[in-house]
């Protein structure tokens, strides 16, 4: 292994299915896969022959993704390129392919790989299917409008004068990145009624991001709710298209609040869900279109705050499932249009995902943490008698895909520290079908150490887990430490999966003599809320404890040098090396803080008031989160990477740090990466930034450098 190692994507045996779908018949399944390096072209797997074959090639993309379709991927950390998405148009009995190209559109018949509808050039930033009918539902700036799939003239259903900051059919920057809420666009099953979003960002100032292209620049503009500021405004409206009239639904919570959820009943009733500015309260309405009424069905109240049901799925009855931590944590519930919740799990172990439901209702499949806080099992319960039965059965995470039609079919995704991907399908009475034939090898294979993982008892008996990647030899007595942290909420770094093994960060540096410490601090997710809890109003104090107690830990069982402790993270990671760095200072020797927050006020509404509350009510939790104030303090080494058109973390953190640090005479270094986002891309890039990051711990902690290509 060498630096440039570090650079090199796709990372070893991560090929992995991407986006699987069924058809509405269960006969085939189709998914993308990096058929070469990153780029990923489109399968399809007939179920019943077990012919798999390659329907679209991502060779055939030839454009750089759009502007749109780059932010997309940004929101949702995809670092996959070639084919960007694709869904299923049922149609008169045929299944047809809707493709995204980069952020470009069409709509192909995979029988004959011809293409039925070429949308490239339309402008389209999205594109949708409209319920069952025979048509798609694209967005642009200025509207949004119906196409026929088989010819015929586009109709607008709302169409304006493009304005500034208006926007229809979208989802606000916030809703996307905190909310977890892509789109604002939502179809009835029969595709007569179409519910959309009408996005005002204009009270939101701009903030410039200039992009430098070395032989000019592109200006991009963005509308960045900062904490205290304003939010988009944001209406829901009602297309009908047996009229092509539209309705405004009058949302009374919505006005100072966020349009969390909306999901279509089967008889096309609108479940809407609004989450409030303090987001410790969820009103979920049913808007009735036959009769216009908006009923208040459940208010869904949580402390300190909500964290949202990612999925939401409505049964044929109309009623709803979800999760909600109103019990403590996060549990599979069923609410009826009457307001009755009924709780269909319980303990104290967190459903993580919602996966689906049988052809007959009778099931609910859903990914959980009941083994283990470090695994991730397929589960059922019986919705009549709550009894909860385990699917999978590889001990690691699983990931699971349904199709409910037909004999029903799921897709198990497995992977752990031990052994790389592997997907079989399973029926959903739990008989092997079939291993897709792709790549799964050990880390003894390839010739890594998988981290050991260990447990971190505090005084108040609450359980910290860690994992430990260890120099080759084992030795740890004398050795320096370093703590690769992210720390934040909504985040678990520990768990039983392929990505720990080849976090090769961590592990060069480990061949490199050091002992690699990752621990996930009270405030992480998956543990429930009241280990949750502990980081309201406080943002890098208990994560800090937490993480000290682990070095203390790891200096008095393992013997590791106490005077030798260095530390690294990116983004939320970023702001915990920052806040080791100098409230700290006397514990870590080095630091590389990567796209960092340095003050809370220049980060997100939703994000930051959920943790520390408004900025004018919470003023000490602002400061307290304001690392400027405690640069005093700093006295070891310290590099900070940025990229300088992150439009998340924004460069005015690393602009307020370099102000800052003016006249003090800190030792501080700054890599500025021209080009990149939040998250870097590109291998010169990932290069540049494994060096420099490798080799300034490696030279803060005494030891030698290394070349890029230099093996170890």
């Amino acid at each position: 292994m060498s630096i440039s190692s570090l650079a090199i994507r796709p990372l070893p045996a991560s090929r992995v299915v991407v986006g699987p779908k069924f058809d509405l018949r269960g006969e085939r399944l189709y998914f993308m896969y990096p058929k070469a390096e990153t780029e990923l072209s489109l399968y399809c797997l007939d179920i019943g022959s077990k012919e798999l074959s390659i329907v679209f090639s991502s060779s055939l993309i030839e454009s750089e993704p759009t502007l749109e379709e780059q932010l997309r991927r940004e929101r949702l950390r995809l670092n996959w390129e070639g084919l960007s998405d694709f869904d299923l148009i049922e149609a008169s009995g045929v299944t047809y392919l809707l493709l995204n190209l980069g952020g470009k559109f069409l709509v192909a018949n995979p029988a004959d790989q011809s293409i039925l509808l070429d949308l490239t050039s339309a402008g389209y930033s999205a594109v949708y299917q409209a319920g069952s009918s025979g048509f798609l539902l694209g967005i642009k700036k200025d509207g949004i409008f119906k196409i026929s799939l088989f010819g015929g003239e586009t109709i607008a259903l709302i169409e304006s004068k493009y304005e500034p900051g208006l926007s229809y059919g979208t989802a606000e920057y916030v809703a996307q990145e905190e909310l977890d809420r892509i789109e604002g666009l939502w179809c009835s099953p029969d595709g007569q009624l179409v519910a959309f979003t009408e996005v005002d960002e204009s009270p939101i100032p701009e903030f410039p991001i200039v992009r430098d292209t070395g032989t000019g620049s592109e200006l991009e503009n963005h509308r960045y709710p900062l904490a205290g500021g304003n939010n988009a405004s944001v209406r829901l409206g009602l297309y009908r298209d047996s009229t092509q009239t539209i309705e405004w639904i009058e949302i009374p919570a919505l006005r100072d609040g966020y349009l969390a959820r909306v999901c279509f009943t089967p008889s096309s009733d609108l479940w809407i869900a609004v989450l409030n500015r303090q987001q410790d309260e969820v009103q979920w309405y049913i808007y009735t279109p036959e009769d216009l009424k908006l009923k208040p069905v459940y208010l869904q109240k949580e402390e300190p705050w909500v964290n949202l049901a990612q999925n939401v799925i409505s049964l044929s009855s109309g009623d709803l499932l979800f999760t909600s931590e109103e019990s403590g944590f996060s549990h599979l519930v069923h609410l009826d249009s009457g307001g009755n919740l009924r709780q269909l799990t319980s303990g104290e172990f967190s459903v993580t995902e919602l996966v689906g439901v049988s052809a007959d209702e009778s099931k609910v499949f859903f990914l959980s943490t009941r083994e283990s806080p470090l695994e991730r099992h397929l589960y059922s319960v019986d919705l009549d008698s709550l009894s909860i039965k385990k699917l999978s059965v590889e001990t690691g995470t699983n990931q699971a895909f349904l199709s409910s039609a037909g004999r029903g079919h799921i897709l198990l995704q497995n992977s752990s520290r031990e052994r790389s991907f592997t997907s079989t399908l399973y029926t959903l009475g739990g008989s092997w079908v079939w291993d897709l034939p792709f790549e799964s090898v050990t880390a003894d294979s390839l010739g890594l150490l998988p981290p050991k993982f260990m447990e971190l008892p505090l005084e108040d008996e609450t359980v910290l887990y860690g994992a430990l990647y260890l120099p080759s030899d084992g030795a740890t007595k004398g050795r320096p430490l370093v703590v690769s942290v992210y720390g934040g909420p909504r985040a678990q770094t520990v768990v039983d999966s392929w990505s720990m093994t080849i976090d090769l960060q961590a592990q060069l540096l480990a061949r490199a003599g050091l002992v690699v410490f990752k621990l996930d601090n009270r405030g992480s997710f998956n543990r429930g809320k009241s280990f949750e809890a502990p980081i309201r109003r406080g943002f890098g104090t208990v994560e800090l404890s937490d993480q000290i107690s682990g070095i203390d830990f790891l200096i008095q069982e393992l013997g590791v040098d106490k005077d030798r402790v260095g530390i690294y993270g990116w983004s939320y990671g970023g702001f915990m090396t920052l806040m080791a760095m100098t409230k700290a200072a006397d514990r870590f020797k080095v630091g590389v803080a990567g796209a960092p927050v340095v003050d809370f006020a220049l980060y997100d509404t939703a994000y930051t008031e959920r943790y520390l509350g408004l900025p004018e009510e919470e003023p000490d939790a602002y400061r307290g989160a304001d690392v400027t104030r405690y640069l005093d303090e700093l006295c070891g080494r310290l590099l900070v990477i940025h990229g300088l058109i992150d439009e998340n973390v924004h460069f005015s953190n690393s602009t307020k740090l370099m102000s800052a640090l003016e006249g003090l005479g800190k030792d501080v270094d700054f890599l500025v990466l021209p080009g990149s986002r939040h998250g870097p891309r590109g291998y010169q890039t990932l290069l540049e930034v494994a060096y420099r990051r490798t080799n300034f711990l490696l030279r803060g902690l005494g030891l030698e450098a290394l070349g890029t290509e230099e093996l170890i």
